[in-house]
């Protein structure tokens, strides 16, 4: 499993984001803000959770 993450600015500061694909094959990525750059940390946490959420769900099917 893999989950892209993004620098981008976001409100005048920098943030992570989260890339998500788009609603469709042609269209960009959608981009949602996480956390502020500076909190990685909390950016790491997150990033595990989501990719633990995601293993759990592979393993039940």
């Amino acid at each position: 499993m893999k989950q892209a993450l993004a620098l981008r600015e976001y409100q005048d500061d920098l943030y992570w984001h989260w890339v998500w694909p788009g609603p469709t094959r042609d269209a960009p990525p959608e981009l949602e803000p996480m956390v502020p750059a500076d909190d990685v940390d909390e950016a790491a946490r997150r990033v595990v959770t989501v990719l633990r959420l995601a293993e759990t769900a592979g393993a039940e099917q």
